[in-house]
């Protein structure tokens, strides 16, 4: 065990882009929907180079999901990317949500947030991720 994460440590620290791994917290308290996996590639997260994220969740009640948006916080700023989803959701069914998009620019501390949102805009589920872009 000692030497396997010695040699996971030793990857990262020289550099190397480790496989994918569910990644991040729930920040919405009455969730519809449970998050079964964030995936975030590559990971870590580096500056000036695109990343993908693949949000999977399954529906713990019927919703008609209008829109998801990724709110990327460096700092007190926020930036936003919508994406237009407009379809209904069984109660049990499941999707995956995967995305590609710019990473950040400059170094520092971020924190991504992606939110599910009804048509009136009331949210219905929200993940969070932290990372430092060195």
């Amino acid at each position: 065990m000692k030497l396997f994460l010695l040699c996971v440590l030793s990857l990262a620290w020289a550099g190397q882009v480790l496989p994918p791994y569910t990644i991040g917290t729930s920040c919405e308290k009455d969730p519809s929907v449970n998050v079964t996996n964030l995936v975030v590639t590559p990971w870590p997260i580096y500056a000036n180079q695109n990343y993908t994220f693949a949000l999977s969740v399954t529906f713990t009640k019927a919703e008609l999901l209008d829109q998801l948006t990724l709110g990327v916080k460096k700092g007190v700023t926020w930036h936003y990317t919508f994406f237009t989803i407009n379809q209904e959701y069984a109660k049990g069914a499941t999707a995956t949500f995967q995305y590609s998009i710019a990473g950040p620019t400059s170094s520092g501390s971020y924190t991504d947030q992606i939110t599910l949102h009804r048509p009136n805009y009331s949210t219905f589920a929200c993940w969070q991720f932290d990372y430092v872009v060195n």
